[in-house]
């Protein structure tokens, strides 16, 4: 038996949360729930190998549900401030 998951088609966002870590994180009951960022959050575009600070990046965690910021007190204020600024990497 499988389990199935009710997916609907939606656009990535622009920037994405990605961090060097990552951490389950428990619900409910402790049971796990999902893969979250751990540490600092900096925006980074799919393919890139920067975040939008400059930090090389490509072998750090990229959070596909997470659009950024996803969590504005543990963001980068570097990547923040380049986002705003509507600059790509």
């Amino acid at each position: 038996m499988s389990d199935t998951t009710n997916m609907t088609a939606r656009p990535l966002p622009t920037w994405l949360v990605s961090a060097r870590n990552g951490c389950r994180v428990f619900g409910p009951g402790g049971r796990p729930s999902r893969w979250r960022p751990y540490g600092v959050q900096h925006a980074r575009q799919v393919g890139a190998v920067v975040t939008a600070c400059g930090q090389p990046a490509a072998d750090w965690e990229m959070f596909w549900d997470l659009p950024f910021p996803a969590e504005p007190r543990v963001t980068c204020s570097d990547c923040r401030r380049e986002v705003q600024l509507g600059r790509k990497s």
